[in-house]
């Protein structure tokens, strides 16, 4: 593939329509379509010297997304019009096919589309392997393109900012549980478990036999004598909801601990301190954190494990782990934090580009 001319290096950025990946239902290796243009001046050429129509597609998640199967098409009636070879798109990495009807589509040459872009203004959509959901799409029924003019890209502005976002803050409502045996296994990091039996707490949890965690303790989440020489690990679920499928730019879990924790995803692990490599219902911290240190939260960056994320309901589940019964205090309280990528409406890409130079400048 070419090596793209300044001027589109600069609007590369711009155009960001934000939908669900090609892993369907999964919240990483977002992909959009950036850009097109349907009347192409000359301002990029293919590689037969022609100005063809071309079609830009990007990865904003923290993972690289396989396009393999993937369509492009400009016809609502025929989603599979035009299949994507076997493609794999780093996280952050564009990918540009010409849409010049030449319906080229072999692995690592120039990709031409057997289709070309009405000027006058029709569908394009990136489409999943199944042939029906849409992943990123322009000129939907409710929503019309309107005429292209020649030379003139058209895609959605990303302002170059993200949002952070708190997905689980402090004081979230969750369950609880002193486990008094192995019975459960590892069913309980995932999902669909049942867990209404388990006390209802606000994070954070715990004891202390004296008052430094108290302040730390979420309604109902100073456990007392349920777990004070008890046991050396509590159970902890917090269930959030994850309500639309925009570019996540890095996420972090945040955590207040004495003395470890496993934390689990949707039932994958995905950070710990203090922690055995295999967790049974009585596992004990393999080392001690400080209580000075131990209610100021320190950060795990968690950003490779989106892929875990679902559109809907997820699960955040957290072991926490005690040096020992006789341990004067306790304490677990998660904090859970996504960034994402902003975007304003749709403007044609001679206008994005003249606005992006004076941001560059």
């Amino acid at each position: 593939m070419d090596s793209l001319p300044t001027a589109s290096l600069i609007a590369r950025t711009l155009a960001l329509l934000v939908l669900s990946p090609c892993a369907v239902g999964k919240a990483h290796g977002v992909l959009h379509i950036t850009e097109f243009m349907a009347d192409n001046g000359g301002s990029r050429l293919d590689s037969d010297g022609d100005a063809s129509d071309w079609i830009e597609i990007f990865n904003s998640g923290p993972d690289t997304a396989d396009l393999n199967s993937c369509f492009l098409t400009d016809e609502e009636g025929a989603m599979t019009k035009w299949q994507i070879p076997a493609f794999q798109l780093p996280a952050g990495g564009f990918m540009l096919v010409f849409a010049s009807g030449k319906n080229r589509s072999d692995a690592g040459s120039e990709l031409h589309t057997n289709f070309n872009i009405a000027k006058a203004g029709e569908y394009l959509a990136l489409v999943a392997p199944d042939g029906s959901t849409v992943i990123a799409e322009f000129g939907s029924a409710t929503s019309p393109l309107p005429a292209q003019f020649e030379g003139v890209s058209y895609g959605l502005m990303q302002t170059g900012n993200t949002k952070a976002t708190v997905l689980i803050p402090s004081g979230t409502a969750a369950k609880a549980l002193v486990p008094p045996d192995g019975s459960l296994g590892k069913t309980w990091i995932r999902i669909g478990f049942d867990d209404a039996a388990w006390d209802k707490v606000a994070t954070g949890v715990g004891y202390d036999e004296s008052s430094t965690y108290i302040p730390e303790f979420g309604a109902g989440g100073n456990l007392g004598n349920r777990l004070n020489n008890i046991n050396t690990s509590l159970y902890l679920r917090v269930l959030f909801d994850l309500a639309d499928a925009s570019a996540i730019s890095k996420l972090t879990l945040k955590m207040k601990y004495d003395d470890g924790f496993a934390a689990f995803l949707n039932g994958v692990r995905v950070a710990f301190s203090n922690s055995p490599v295999s967790t049974t219902w009585n596992s004990k911290a393999t080392g001690s954190h400080a209580d000075g240190d131990a209610t100021t939260f320190k950060a795990f960056n968690i950003s490779a494990h989106a892929h875990l994320l679902d559109i809907g309901a997820n699960v955040l589940a957290v072991q926490g782990l005690n040096t020992s019964m006789t341990s004067s205090d306790m304490l677990i309280s998660p904090e859970y934090n996504r960034r994402s990528w902003l975007f304003r409406n749709p403007l044609a890409g001679d206008f994005q580009r003249r606005h992006l130079r004076r941001l560059c400048q």
